[in-house]
Parts: C-alpha cells; sequence; structure tokens
C-alpha cells in the first residue's frame, strides 16, 4: 500500500478540498490483524490527520456496519458497539480516535450490510439449495 505513511497521505491532500470522503481500507476478510492496522487503522487516521492539518471542511469517513450490541433492536449512536470482525474492530478504533484530533470536522458513517446471492464478504453465507 502506497498511501499509508503520514508524508504520502499529505501530498494526497496538498491543495484545499471542502469535503473528502474517505472510502480507503483494506477489505479482504481473513488476514491476519497487522494487515488491518497497517490499512485500516494507520491509513485512516493518517488521513484523518492531514484533512485536519489542510483545514478540509468536512471530512467524512466510512466505516463498517459489522457491529452489534448488547441488546436486541436497532445500535443507537451513543450504544456500546461489539465489532463482529477484524476490520470493523479497526474502523471502531479509527471512529474512537478520530474524537482526539483537534480541528476535524467530521462525519462517520456506518453502511448497512447487504445479503443476498451476491453477498461475498459479509457474515452470513448464501448456500444454494
Amino acid at each position: 500500500m502506497t498511501f499509508i505513511s503520514a508524508g504520502s497521505c499529505e501530498n494526497v491532500f496538498e491543495g484545499f478540498f471542502d469535503y473528502v470522503i474517505n472510502c480507503a481500507g483494506e477489505t479482504r476478510v481473513d488476514l491476519p490483524d497487522t494487515i488491518y492496522e497497517e490499512g485500516i487503522y494507520k491509513l485512516c487516521m493518517n488521513c484523518a490527520h492531514a484533512a485536519a492539518k489542510f483545514g478540509v471542511s468536512r471530512y467524512v469517513e466510512l466505516s463498517s456496519g459489522q457491529f452489534t450490541a448488547s441488546h436486541k433492536g436497532p445500535i443507537k449512536e451513543d450504544d456500546k458497539v461489539i465489532p463482529l470482525t477484524s476490520i470493523a474492530k479497526y474502523k471502531y478504533e479509527v471512529e474512537k480516535q478520530m474524537k482526539t484530533i483537534p480541528n476535524l470536522n467530521f462525519t462517520i458513517v456506518r453502511p448497512a450490510i447487504v445479503y443476498g446471492i451476491g453477498d461475498r464478504t459479509g457474515l452470513s453465507m448464501f448456500i444454494p439449495m
């Protein structure tokens, strides 16, 4: 991955951007945690720090929908969540740490998981009959 280092991320942010949507991150399943730490946590944090440094008006972090909670029903914004995958674990760490970055105006988006015939990496498995 060529954009993991802080310097590489800052190079991408040179110039003026009103909005940045970060969709970057490792999405392959069943890899060692060190890969997710580099390809999700470090990459996303370097991008968030660069966004704050360059004064991006709104930084949008695309997180994961692979969370659950200790109760039934929809997960609310202030609920304690439980990551279900290593990808979600590192995305959640990014979510928590982004709150500590001064001058970062951000939004976190947790997309829904789509299940069905085309699902290859969700939490369920389609078994043809």
